[in-house]
């Protein structure tokens, strides 16, 4: 079972890139599942590129995931 108390190695699979626009109601999450390390370094260099919007590496959960 996944716990968000769970420490992050940034070799763990199954990461996205979300994101959230801090003055408008926008959301999302980039197409592409990676590893930690690899969501991680990507949501930093879109902030440094975007400042209007917080970037953040996510656990990818499916449906059927959730449903385990």
């Amino acid at each position: 079972m996944y716990s968000s108390m769970d420490p992050k190695q940034d070799s763990d699979t199954g990461y996205v890139v979300a994101w959230r626009h801090m003055r408008k109601f926008e959301a999302g999450k980039l197409d592409g599942e990676m590893t930690y390390g690899e969501a991680r370094k990507k949501a930093e260099e879109l902030s440094a590129k975007q400042p209007d919007k917080t970037y953040w590496a996510e656990k990818h959960i499916t449906a059927g995931q959730a449903a385990d």
